[in-house]
């Protein structure tokens, strides 16, 4: 006999996440912005976010990007320092926010509040952001790889997470 358990993501219950005019306030964030809530850890791929971000700045478009999680890799502890200087160097402080480990309701929050949820990963075990944002019924950009696709959130969008042209026109497209 063969049973499959399905994996049931951990969400906050919409009646008790913070506002918008809350997250506005707590993180100084802008009325429209995508949410990246990943571990800077080189295989979630934050760098091709970046990268596309700076595309869209060099083309006069102002998007907003807001992204959460630990900022230490001990793989590679010079990573995150990497990924703000690369940040600093293509002028995107504007765009590219922070917040660091914040807590789990406001995590929520922002997701729920977002135009859409990035995963840009190169690889993943079965995703929990992923299931999150489908359980808010939520666009979500993921990298083109098999375990998103398996997943299947009815409003995704796929992108080579080796391409960020590709991501690029999607952030555009939902953006504007």
């Amino acid at each position: 006999r063969i049973v499959v358990n399905n994996f049931v993501p951990k969400v906050t219950p919409k009646k008790n996440l913070k506002t918008l005019s809350y997250l506005k306030k707590k993180y100084k964030i802008h009325k429209k912005y995508f949410f990246l809530p990943n571990q800077y850890w080189v295989h979630k791929n934050h760098k091709i976010v970046i990268e596309a971000l700076g595309k869209i700045k060099k083309m006069k478009k102002e998007i907003y990007v807001y992204s959460t999680g630990s900022s230490y890799d001990y793989r590679n502890p010079a990573y995150f320092k990497y990924l703000m200087d690369i940040i600093k160097e293509k002028k995107l402080r504007s765009n590219y926010f922070y917040l660091g480990v914040i807590p789990y309701v406001d995590v929520m929050s922002l997701m729920y509040h977002s135009l859409a949820v990035l995963n840009p990963s190169f690889f993943e075990g079965w995703s929990s952001t992923v299931e999150q944002a489908k359980a808010y019924n939520k666009n979500v950009i993921l990298s083109d790889i098999k375990v998103h696709r398996e997943q299947k959130p009815i409003k995704a969008f796929y992108f080579n997470p080796n391409n960020s042209n590709s991501l690029k026109n999607y952030l555009i497209d939902i953006y504007f």
